[in-house]
């Protein structure tokens, strides 16, 4: 059985391991984090649709779960997106049609906030599933 907490400590590792080559420094959602003066990025899970599969008695029912997995990119403002890019690119392969256990990443959409303040920012968002039993 696959719970939320399962399904994010899966996405964390997942993401710790793909994202080890990088310099850009991260955190996760609602921790304690400083940003540094150069880019850093921030992964965020939210979960979104549930859906019923099957019925029957309790402990039998599967439920499928879905979920987003987001991660910020923050370059300095004014110098380009080509940095925002390059990071984009290494997040969306980390998990764009992965398969992990009991769950399955989709199609991974980039989006480029734009710049406010001393920040640039671009938001990766892959969504995924799990299924849950209970």
């Amino acid at each position: 059985m696959t719970t939320i907490n399962d399904a994010k400590k899966t996405v964390y590792n997942t993401f710790i391991a793909g994202w080890t080559a990088e310099t850009a420094p991260f955190t996760f959602d609602n921790e304690s984090f400083s940003p540094p003066v150069t880019e850093w990025v921030r992964l965020v899970v939210r979960n979104t649709n549930s859906n019923q599969e099957t019925l029957g008695q309790k402990t039998a029912r599967r439920f499928l779960r879905q979920a987003s997995v987001l991660i910020q990119i923050f370059t300095v403002a004014n110098t380009g997106t080509k940095e925002a890019d390059r990071l984009a690119d290494v997040a969306k392969n980390i998990f764009e049609g992965e398969r992990i256990g009991n769950i399955w990443f989709l199609e991974a959409d980039v989006r480029e906030t734009g710049t406010d303040g001393e920040w640039y920012q671009v938001v990766v968002e892959i969504i995924f599933n799990y299924e849950e039993t209970k």
